[in-house]
């Protein structure tokens, strides 16, 4: 079950809200950038893992309303 900061987090990204989707990029974003790097390790470069992170955030925007909190 969500807690309530959860719901409350995806709730503003729902909304489109700037400063949530800048609060995720600032907390996931070195993870997310972390784990491409891992993954494409000797393959991709700096910038194909930055550009792979952008475009993950970017698909997310597009999928976020798609997100049913009732299945967590």
């Amino acid at each position: 079950m969500p807690n309530d900061l959860t719901t409350g987090f995806v709730r503003r990204l729902r909304n489109r809200e700037p400063e949530a989707w800048f609060e995720l990029w600032e907390n996931f974003g070195p993870v997310l950038r972390s784990q491409l790097a891992r993954w494409g390790r000797g393959r991709i470069g700096a910038e194909t893992v930055q550009d792979l992170s952008q475009e993950t955030l970017a698909a997310l925007s597009g999928a976020i309303d798609r997100h049913d909190p009732s299945k967590g």
